[in-house]
């Protein structure tokens, strides 16, 4: 019960803290083109090491089963 006390005190603090010493940008989420971006970017490098992975395979004898 103790906890639950704290943690609601807390809550009530801060909603009269207007500058919280916590950086909370991280938590905003991305904007629609920024989403894009970064979903681009990702499948780009997905596509990459899938590509750099089959030229290796390539390069590589292939073994033979006896």
């Amino acid at each position: 019960m103790k906890i639950r006390l704290q943690n609601v005190l807390k809550g009530v603090g801060s909603v009269f803290c207007p500058w919280p010493a916590t950086e909370y940008t991280h938590l905003i989420p991305l904007s629609p083109y920024d989403q894009i971006v970064k979903a681009w970017s990702t499948t780009g490098q997905a596509l990459d090491n899938a590509m750099n992975r089959f030229e290796d395979a390539q390069k590589t004898p292939a073994k033979k089963d006896a």
